[in-house]
């Protein structure tokens, strides 16, 4: 055989076995569970590589994804701990003392929720709940909240009917990311207002827990702390 001829085959082998071969991969899987079940929390994605990438071909893209997620599985208490939820007490101010949850750092509910919480979240900064509230009417009261100066304090008289919100800087971590005192559905629990001597009383939830907030400026509306 002509030795220029063998000479060419051997080329165009030796170019076939250094072809570029770009990587592939597989389908996307379906999104994990969301690894928070009460609040903000994240979900992740992956695929497969089909193909590894070969002879200086184009490497693979990414294989792993997560997102952003909210579960509300907390809102429903659990009998477990309602006992130990009607011993605490509810400290209480004016719904208009929460200005923090326009900051769009501290409200999860912001646009920008899903970048802080991804720059954060090793440092346990943003919250891993959403703000939520409860109606309740207050069953009995101290004089001393009509005798303060405190006007919020004086609207805080039998029968009325109030609105609290447990927002995401008062939450405990330690009590599964919600407000000491919160109350338990249907049950008489107590409060206290803040820096009102003797100004307490207690109350009834009338309304289970929902991600919520309470009227800002409303006469009505107070946070936990």
């Amino acid at each position: 055989m002509n030795k220029a001829l063998l000479g060419s085959e051997t080329v165009l082998q030796q170019v076939e076995i250094t072809k570029a071969v770009d990587c592939v991969v597989g389908q996307w899987h379906d999104w994990g569970e969301c690894d928070n079940e009460c609040g903000i929390g994240k979900q992740k994605r992956r695929r497969k590589i089909v193909q590894p990438a070969q002879n200086g071909g184009k490497g693979c893209p990414i294989l792993h994804q997560k997102r952003v997620c909210i579960r509300n599985d907390c809102l429903q208490q659990s009998v477990e701990y309602q006992r130990e939820e009607m011993k605490e007490i509810g400290r209480i101010l004016p719904a208009e003392y929460g200005l923090f949850r326009d900051s769009k750092e501290y409200n999860p509910l912001k646009d920008i929720r899903k970048n802080l919480f991804e720059r954060y979240d090793t440092d346990n900064t943003v919250p891993t709940r959403v703000a939520y509230c409860g109606k309740f009417v207050i069953t009995s009261t101290r004089k001393s909240c009509n005798q303060t100066e405190e006007k919020w304090a004086q609207r805080l008289e039998k029968g009325a009917k109030v609105c609290v919100e447990c927002q995401p800087m008062a939450m405990s971590r330690e009590l599964g990311n919600r407000c000491l005192g919160h109350g338990v559905f249907n049950e008489i629990t107590r409060w206290n207002a803040i820096n009102v001597p003797d100004c307490r009383g207690e109350w009834i939830m009338t309304s289970k827990h929902e991600s919520c907030t309470c009227n800002l400026h409303g006469d009505s509306d107070y946070i936990l702390v």
